[in-house]
């Protein structure tokens, strides 16, 4: 997936966040280009981690520019571990996915349910545990079925 310069992509981090089983943020320490990945000293990626692997996003300049209308952007995935190919292409998926049915378009809807609602009780979405409530967002075009993070809670078909 390409982009140009200055768009905005913070829908994808919540889409894979409340989508993806396994998501995280991988912080990068060291300079870059003098570790493992992509990511810039100080600067942070999506990832997700599985079976002592793990798969990251990136993005990486492929058109300078002056302005922003001029440049643009590819997002790319980075797999490590024996099993980060599959991640990777659980990760590209999600990006796909994203990019078809929600990037540009609407937000989620969200609903907010006391901690402990049984699963029955609740609307169709992606469920999202927290000490005091229980968060279900419904995104434009999702309708799969995912288990739930941890064990927690429950993903169900929208």
């Amino acid at each position: 997936m390409t982009m140009g310069g200055g768009f905005s992509f913070g829908s994808l981090q919540l889409y894979a966040a409340t989508t993806l089983p396994g998501f995280c943020r991988l912080a990068a320490h060291v300079e870059k280009g003098t570790g493992a990945t992509r990511i810039a000293k100080g600067s942070d990626a999506p990832a997700i981690l599985g079976d002592g692997s793990l798969a990251c996003l990136v993005h990486v300049q492929t058109r300078n520019g002056d302005s922003p209308a001029e440049q643009e952007w590819e997002w790319r995935v980075d797999a490590f571990g024996d099993r980060g190919a599959r991640l990777a292409a659980r990760l590209a998926a999600t990006v796909r996915t994203w990019d078809r049915d929600v990037r540009g378009g609407a937000d989620p809807g969200l609903s907010v349910h006391p901690a402990g609602t049984p699963d029955h009780r609740l609307p169709p979405g992606d469920v999202l545990d927290k000490a005091h409530c229980r968060l279900v967002l419904r995104w434009p075009g999702r309708d799969a079925l995912l288990p739930a993070p941890g064990g927690r809670g429950g993903r169900r078909a929208m």
